[in-house]
């Protein structure tokens, strides 16, 4: 299990791209259309950890309250000033979900305001220290 924190500033938002974000953050319904994120399966875990089937789509970044393995809270927001748009997200995260997520995070690297407007950082739960996460032409590279 991972801890991810991603804080992005974000520009030229459609309010269709707007609205589903705000799903994959779990802060409102499910959109009738999705083009942010390809669908997408949800894997099932059991209590030890395997997968135990597949559900779909699913919000990515939507994680909230008491965090399971990591520690603290798990959180996602999201809020407009003018035409920029400000997300952050502290998740727990599986492997089994980097391929889903990493979709998520190339589609922000690509709209972020300027070149410091992605961060991302990963650590696994029983490590301290954190590592970047990086998007290189338009793939997600994880540590």
């Amino acid at each position: 299990m991972y801890e991810l924190l991603v804080s992005v500033d974000l520009h030229d938002l459609t309010e269709a791209e707007a609205v589903e974000l705000q799903w994959h953050l779990g802060l409102a319904p499910m959109p009738a259309a999705r083009g942010v994120v390809p669908d997408h399966t949800e894997p099932v875990f059991t209590e030890d950890g395997r997968i135990d089937g597949e559900t779909g789509p699913w919000p990515l970044l939507a994680g909230g309250g008491p965090a399971r393995r990591i520690g603290g809270v798990l959180f996602s927001a999201m809020a407009r000033d003018g035409a920029r748009w400000a997300l952050t997200s502290r998740q727990e995260l599986h492997p089994d979900e980097f391929e889903d997520v990493g979709g998520l995070l190339a589609w922000l690297h690509a709209r972020a305001l300027d070149s410091v407007g992605f961060r991302c950082h990963l650590r696994f739960y029983e490590d301290c220290g954190f590592e970047e996460v990086d998007v290189v032409n338009g793939e997600t590279v994880w540590p």
